[in-house]
């Protein structure tokens, strides 16, 4: 899943290629699954998750990232 990322990153960069909306949908997707886990609650799809996922911890979240990247 992180590969195709850094692989894109000279045509992002160059302009040859856009991903926000994959990107914001990924980042959707990664609030949900992470607020189902927190809270038992699933999301519903569609449903704007960054408005009702809870509060994630980035530095915690980077730490144990901090390998892959």
């Amino acid at each position: 899943m992180y590969d195709p990322f850094p692989d894109g990153f000279p045509e992002t960069a160059r302009g040859e290629r856009d991903d926000r909306d994959r990107l914001v949908d990924g980042v959707q997707l990664l609030l949900a699954v992470q607020g189902t886990l927190e809270t038992g609650e699933p999301f519903p799809p569609g449903e704007d998750v960054s408005a009702t996922a809870p509060t994630v911890d980035s530095a915690a979240f980077l730490a144990t990232s901090e390998p892959y990247y």
